[in-house]
């Protein structure tokens, strides 16, 4: 039952209800003993039937808590209801989560950028101690007045596990920023908060989430095939950061946190660092251009990238940019060096198909990025 104000919750006096989803309850409260003001989160019973889910979010609750970060909320206790029904004692802090904030219309390049770093210091405290979030979205961050951002909710969507996907009003939500192996149900590490945080930052950027879909499938299908598309003006020079934190691949994202924190700082492309001026040979395989005159061929021009990739990847010593960083650049008219600069890599291929009947040219050329001229 909803709790009403002046209702009590074990030492705490209930003064309104802030909000409520499908993660559970929100309530002010008074703390009488401190004399301060608090936010009860209470959770619904049927996320802590589970005794060892109960458990498991207790122990990680607790972690979060010892957390000391000015970008993670705090936790005070954690305790349960008379009937067993668990809920989390926070620090009250007057602002607005960020998921209003992005309903308000999208965000400039550096108010953006700003957030997504401070997300980014809170995560890198979190996993540094070996926890991982695995819920990183807007209505999990809060924008506190004065601008410092607090990461929400630590381990609540270990305690939801997979029941969490399917709950009706959180689905869409909490799908939409989910890593291609978190959605296939897979085990997850810290490589997902980089993944969701790369799709936070897409969405205050464009003022939509990057993949997205009608139902809960389609959005899974959307994250794990699709590319994005491109962000434009102002935001453009984050491409390349974008595209490697949201690179379908766990080993082709971002290691750590603190290389996509890296990448934000030099704002220029996917690397931790610039380009890179070592002997190592790179390329990144565009998909082929149709040329044909009934545009029928756009199958076999990704199928013939992707074959060049495949092989690519076999050879000792080449870096190979994977197929869904090169696919970002489908169809766009960026000039060739400008991509090369964006996927951080020496040499680009592209190439052309061509049929006349039973006949098909397929031609090809290796361009290098440093002067823009074909090898």
């Amino acid at each position: 039952m909803p709790l009403s104000p002046g209702s009590s919750l074990g030492p705490y006096r209930i003064t309104a209800e802030l909000g409520h989803g499908g993660m559970g309850v929100v309530y002010t409260a008074q703390d009488p003993r401190l004399k301060r003001q608090v936010a009860i989160k209470l959770l619904p019973p049927d996320l802590t039937r589970d005794e060892t889910a109960k458990q498991r979010f207790q122990q990680e609750a607790q972690a979060a808590s010892a957390l000391d970060h000015p970008n993670i909320c705090t936790i005070f206790e954690i305790n349960e209801t008379d009937d067993g029904q668990l809920y989390l004692v926070m620090a009250h802090y007057e602002g607005e989560t960020l998921k209003e904030r992005i309903e308000r219309g999208s965000l400039v390049l550096d108010e953006a950028i700003d957030i997504a770093m401070q997300v980014g210091e809170g995560l890198a405290e979190a996993h540094a101690a070996g926890i991982v979030h695995r819920d990183i979205k807007p209505a999990n961050l809060l924008i506190a007045k004065g601008g410092t951002v607090k990461i929400l909710d630590f381990g609540l969507a270990k305690l939801a596990g997979t029941e969490g996907v399917t709950q009706t009003g959180t689905a869409l939500g909490t799908v939409a920023y989910m890593s291609p192996e978190q959605a296939r149900g897979e085990e997850v590490d810290h490589r997902t908060d980089v993944w969701s945080l790369g799709v936070v930052l897409y969405e205050m950027l464009a003022g939509h989430p990057p993949f997205r879909g009608d139902n809960l499938l389609a959005i899974s299908h959307a994250i794990q095939q699709d590319s994005p598309a491109a962000l434009t003006n102002d935001s453009a020079s984050l491409t390349g950061v974008v595209i490697r934190a949201l690179d379908k691949s766990q080993s082709q994202r971002y290691a750590a946190i603190t290389d996509f924190l890296a990448g934000l700082r030099s704002r220029t492309g996917p690397a931790t660092e610039a380009p890179s001026q070592s002997d190592e040979p790179s390329i990144a395989v565009l998909p082929f251009t149709d040329m044909s005159a009934k545009k029928d061929q756009d199958y076999f021009c990704e199928g013939m990238a992707e074959e060049v990739i495949n092989a690519l990847t076999k050879l000792t010593g080449l870096k190979v940019a994977s197929r869904t960083s090169a696919f970002q650049f489908k169809g766009q008219s960026q000039d060739i060096r400008r991509i090369g600069e964006l996927l951080n890599v020496k040499t680009v291929l592209e190439g052309s198909v061509r049929t006349a009947g039973t006949r098909l040219r397929v031609t090809t050329q290796l361009i290098n990025i440093a002067d823009g001229y074909q090898v």
